[in-house]
């Protein structure tokens, strides 16, 4: 044994085992208990059959080489099985507990040592090493452990434990903890070898070390020199003097992704930093890139903490387009220049948790004093929008607080886009223990002027005033609200100049949330005035809030009644409302509007996070209001309506179910202007679709009546219309019509197709128009026939006033049209060169026309003087036309044009007397084309009129449709009391008419007209 070795007591069996307690190894340690076996054969062959060492304590070092010295060997021995039971080895300053079993033998050059298996831990760390080997010669140790588990790591080592020790393997770092008290997580694949110095290389997959996330990397080095590589980082970290300094390239480094809890950031650039502890650290970085979506561009940042100093010798750069610049110090003052010049601050605010924007201009001097000024532009909080604040700061810096005041001025308050107030001024006063605020915001006759404290745990407000116009609301008396455990107001008291009264109770503690507001005689104009609320409501309200439930799940109860208007239009006499919130749902417990004995009521839930309802309501009589939410397209003058209805499911899928009756009611369709008087329907719903099972719609004296289905999921609809003599309105079109239309709509197209006949009609399209296109309709489609083979179809403008008859075709599809058909004159007159023309034939054609622009065929005369008679003739088309002028006698155009204008051949303008008559003449005549005969139309609803004469006599000519078939005509002197002569033409076919007619001599003259085509 070593030289220091002793052993306590002895049991020993000659021939079989040998027992020694408290047996101590010169150099290495203590056993508590040896136990041999042995055979005498054995013994003389120096094998032992059985060592087992029992609370074993060793101290190893294997620290050095031998330096020259040799280690002694016992002679050659064979212990078969050896094993250790509650071993505690110390090493390096560690204990290591251990159990195994192996093989130990000497060859006389060395002690080998075949491991088994060994099992043990070192703290909470447990490790096992099977198939191992240790050589122990007179120069040194070898050691060749093929499998070592420490904890979830897996090492190999072997080497001179004397000289070098390599190893290489898996190493889970969640064993960290065990070995050095470090957080980690994830795998590192290692080589290492250890002689005096450690050395290693290696790579990982995503780990995380003390919360710091890695991506993957590669590195070498050794314990004071650590090279890394990643993809989104690469530099060393060298270790010197407990000083840990660092030389990084960033490379898209998103700091959130590195640790929990800083911001969303994808930076590029240089960072070098030391490190000597928390309170002394140094760092000068050049980076570019996005940190929680604000864009860094050339931002430099050198700073040093140094205690409870923190030294900034720049910070410079741009952020978002504008500029930031701070060089200064922190300690027991804040001393330095900030300026920052148009930074939009949106990501800190987000960052912050605060949902806002603003641009910021900032220029201050912390000294012990602080001055200078700040702006906002643009500011937006939520749902607040501010155009501008402008400040000034006056501050003191005492005891590491600011003191004095801060002074603004705001421009555009705006809530939900709209503008709520103009202009404000304020001003934040800081003392030692509180803050007091105030000010005003106002725009025209609304104005709100505020005053409140902050104190330690408590919140006052002195004084709210909110003025609109026609009255005004304020606070009756100050109150506080605690702030110490939550929110906390006892009660706080408002009065309106309308003896309107509000009452808040509020109680927010520990995340729960109850509270009261109770309102009496309350103005709605106030919400709306202010921009609460965007539907054009007004009224007066009584009722009861009651909150509940938890902060981030509040619930919430009303319970009230009054009158209420839609855009000054109220919603029944009166109104009750009974509804509840939690947990996302709106409960309508019970909605009741009356109006007089009768009242109509709503009943179900609005699930808000599902977007999906289930709502039954019940209509007795209701009036004009349920058109309300469509008042941009409907103007409800009168109605009733009766019904009930249940709606269910999905928002955007919705089921309709039951059936409402329109009893009577009067519309204006706002768009087109039409009114609808005495409409009746009755419409039934199921499910996805509503059937028009019938409807009656009076138009001045028409009617019209439609049935038909529309899905109101795929948006479609077909709809079988019929009209009776209803007025049509449209562009140069006024007419009366008969009509029998299918109107239908499916994939977005809308399809209008059918006869349409037209009564008494007007078109008023002036020759010689010039075109423009049209807007075209790309979802709609016509296929329409009107029919005027009826006649009292007129084209009335500058140049015309003809009746027509015959019919045209429409086809319209998304843009594409095409006319055809044509419309004959059957009687009336043309105006060319101040004249009247009697037109004897006309025809307007459409030939597949693509435009409305027919090709016209018209012959008219006049008869100038009694023997002179001038002929007309028009071709092209109405938007071209071309004239033609001849005469019988045949003259010359020159005579032509002096006859038309004057009344007068070249031979009469040798007459003074003769050219001041027919100007006079043709001046009245112009005038009675122009001014009279429109006025008397419009004055007396006369079909046609007429004034012909020369030489100072005159005579009227009368038309009038007296019913759709009968037509009557009648001529007589304008200063002549009696009718000179009559016809009238009665239409009994549309192939023929008889017409009687009386002349100024006394004759009666019966003729029948008939048609034919072919």
């Amino acid at each position: 044994m070593p030289e220091g070795s002793s052993i306590g007591n002895i049991e020993w069996d000659i021939l079989s085992s040998l027992k020694a307690d408290s047996v101590v190894v010169g150099g290495l340690g203590v056993l508590s208990e040896v136990r041999v076996f042995y055979t005498p054969l054995g013994v003389l062959r120096r094998r032992v059959k059985n060592l087992s060492l029992k609370g074993a304590r060793l101290n190893l070092s294997f620290s050095g080489s031998t330096k020259g010295r040799e280690r002694s060997i016992p002679g050659l021995f064979y212990i078969e099985d050896f094993s250790v039971l509650g071993g505690c080895i110390q090493w390096e300053g560690r204990e290591f507990l251990l159990n195994g079993k192996g093989r130990f033998f000497s060859t006389g050059d060395k002690l080998v040592l075949d491991v088994f298996k060994v099992s043990g831990s070192m703290d909470t760390l447990v490790f096992n090493i099977t198939n191992g080997q240790l050589f122990i010669e007179r120069l040194g140790s070898l050691i060749d452990m093929r499998e070592l588990r420490i904890g979830h790591s897996k090492l190999r080592l072997s080497g001179d434990i004397g000289k070098r020790i390599e190893g290489k393997g898996r190493i889970y770092l969640r064993d960290l903890k065990t070995l050095f008290d470090i957080e980690g997580e994830g795998l590192v694949e290692v080589e290492f070898a250890y002689d005096s110095v450690l050395q290693f290389k290696g790579k990982s997959g995503s780990t995380s070390i003390e919360g710091f996330n890695l991506t993957p990397l590669e590195f070498q080095g050794t314990t004071d020199s650590i090279v890394i590589n990643g993809p989104l980082f690469a530099g060393f970290l060298k270790v010197k003097d407990k000083m840990i300094s660092g030389d990084f390239k960033l490379n898209g480094l998103n700091m959130k992704g590195f640790k929990e809890g800083l911001p969303e950031s994808k930076l590029s650039g240089k960072v070098i930093f030391t490190y000597s502890g928390s309170e002394n650290f140094k760092v000068k970085s050049a980076i570019q890139g996005t940190v929680e979506g604000a864009y860094l561009r050339d931002f430099n940042l050198d700073f040093e903490k140094m205690g409870e100093r923190v030294i900034i010798y720049e910070l410079e750069g741009y952020i978002n387009g504008g500029r930031i610049c701070f060089s200064g110090e922190y300690g027991a003052l804040l001393k330095g220049d900030l300026e920052i010049s148009g930074v939009e601050i949106s990501p800190l605010l987000k960052y912050l948790g605060i949902n806002g924007r603003a641009l910021t201009y900032v220029d201050l001097n912390f000294q012990d004093k602080v001055y200078g000024v700040f702006s906002f532009d643009s500011l937006q909080y939520g749902s607040i929008s501010i155009g501008l604040i402008d400040g000034n700061v006056n501050l003191l810096q005492k005891d590491g607080k600011f003191l004095g005041e801060l002074t603004f001025v705001t421009q555009e308050l705006l809530l939900k886009k709209n503008k709520i107030f103009e202009i404000g001024e304020g001003v934040v006063k800081l003392a030692r223990q509180d803050m007091d605020f105030s000010g005003f915001v106002k725009s025209g006759e609304k104005q709100l002027d505020y005053s409140l404290r902050y104190f330690k745990d408590s919140l006052k407000l002195q004084e709210l005033k909110i003025a609109y116009p026609g009255g005004w609301l304020m606070l009756d008396s100050p109150f506080s609200a605690l702030l110490d455990k939550g929110i906390q107001i006892e009660e706080a008291k408002f009065k309106g100049n309308k003896s309107e009264k509000v009452g808040v109770f509020l109680d927010i503690s520990d995340g729960d949330l109850a509270g009261r507001v109770k309102f009496d005689g309350f103005n709605l104009h106030v919400l709306e005035a202010f921009g609460l609320i965007d539907l054009p409501v007004s009224g007066v309200v009584d009722g009861l809030v009651t909150l509940s439930g938890k902060i981030n799940k509040p619930a919430m109860s009303l319970d009230g009644n009054g009158r209420i208007s839609w855009k000054g239009m109220g919603i029944g006499d009166s109104l009750n409302i009974e509804l509840g919130y939690r947990d996302g749902s709106i409960s309508l417990n019970d909605i009741v509007i009356f109006e007089g004995k009768k009242a109509s009521r709503f009943r179900g839930s609005i699930d808000l996070l599902r977007n999906s309802l289930y709502v039954k309501a019940d209509f007795d009589s209701a009036g004009r209001w349920i058109f309300y939410p469509l008042y941009e397209h409907i103007d409800a003058r009168r109605v009733a309506v009766n019904g009930s209805v249940k709606l269910k499911g999905p928002l955007l899928a919705l089921e309709i179910y039951g059936g409402v009756d329109i009893l009577k009611g009067s519309l204006l369709l706002v768009g087109p202007g039409i009114e609808i008087e005495n409409i009746a329907a009755n419409i039934e719903f199921d499910g996805s679709r509503a059937l028009l099972k019938s409807s009656c719609i009076s138009m001045s004296e028409g009617v019209i009546d439609a049935k038909g289905v529309m899905n109101v999921r795929e948006r479609s609809f077909d709809v079988k219309v019929n009209v009776d003599k209803t007025p049509l309105n449209w562009q140069y079109v006024n007419a009366l019509i008969d009509a029998d239309l299918t109107v239908s709509k499916k994939e977005e197209k809308l399809r209008i197709e059918g006869d349409v006949d037209l009564n008494k009609t007007t078109i008023t399209m002036p020759f010689q128009k010039k075109g423009n296109g049209g807007t075209k309709l790309p979802n709609l489609f016509l296929n329409i026939k009107f029919d005027a083979s009826r006649g009292n179809v007129w084209i009335r403008n500058d140049m015309a006033d003809m009746e027509l008859k015959g019919g045209v075709g429409v086809w319209y599809d998304g843009g594409a049209l095409l006319l055809s058909g044509d419309l004959s004159v059957k009687q009336g007159n043309f105006y060319y060169f101040y004249r009247s023309f009697d037109v004897i034939k006309g025809e307007f054609e459409f030939r597949n026309s693509p435009e409305l622009n027919p090709s016209i065929d018209i012959k008219a005369k006049t008869i100038v003087q009694e023997e002179d008679t001038v002929f007309l003739d028009v071709s092209g088309t109405m938007r071209t036309p071309q004239f033609e002028l001849y005469s019988k006698p045949a003259r010359a155009t020159a005579d032509i044009m002096a006859l038309l204008n004057l009344n007068l051949s070249w031979e009469d303008f040798s007459s003074l007397k003769a050219i001041e008559e027919s100007v006079t003449e043709t001046a009245f005549n112009y005038w009675v084309r122009q001014t009279f005969t429109k006025r008397f139309k419009e004055r007396f609803g006369i079909d046609l009129i007429e004034m012909r004469g020369k030489g100072g006599h005159y005579e009227m000519i009368f038309g009038q449709y007296i019913t759709e078939k009968l037509f009557v005509k009648a001529r007589a002197d304008i200063l002549s009391y009696g009718i000179s002569e009559i016809e009238a033409e009665y239409r009994f076919r549309r192939w023929g008419s008889i017409i009687a007619a009386n002349n100024p001599e006394g004759e009666t003259r019966l003729l029948f007209k008939f048609r034919w085509r072919y």
